[in-house]
């Protein structure tokens, strides 16, 4: 599991202020037919699952979606990356 931790700061911009790589053994992929899970290789699990970019990204993403329901209530929230298209 990848742990990041974002926050506000005066700018109004997200800053990553704390990365934590987590082990990875198991992956979820998916296809047309169906999802099906298969072990991680070292070379993988030794690294982040996303960029920092991305991260920022879905971060802003994250925070729209607080401000819309108000009072900047934390929200938990699923991602899944289609590398595909």
């Amino acid at each position: 599991m990848l742990f990041r931790s974002i926050r506000k700061g005066l700018s109004k911009s997200l800053t990553i202020s704390e990365k934590k790589l987590g082990s990875k053994a198991v992956q979820i992929q998916s296809n047309p037919d169906s999802d099906f899970t298969s072990q991680v290789s070292g070379a993988c699990s030794d690294k982040f699952s996303i960029p920092d970019d991305l991260a920022l990204q879905l971060g802003e993403i994250g925070v729209q979606i607080e401000e819309e329901l108000g009072n900047w209530r934390p929200v938990d929230i699923e991602w899944a990356i289609d590398e595909v298209n």
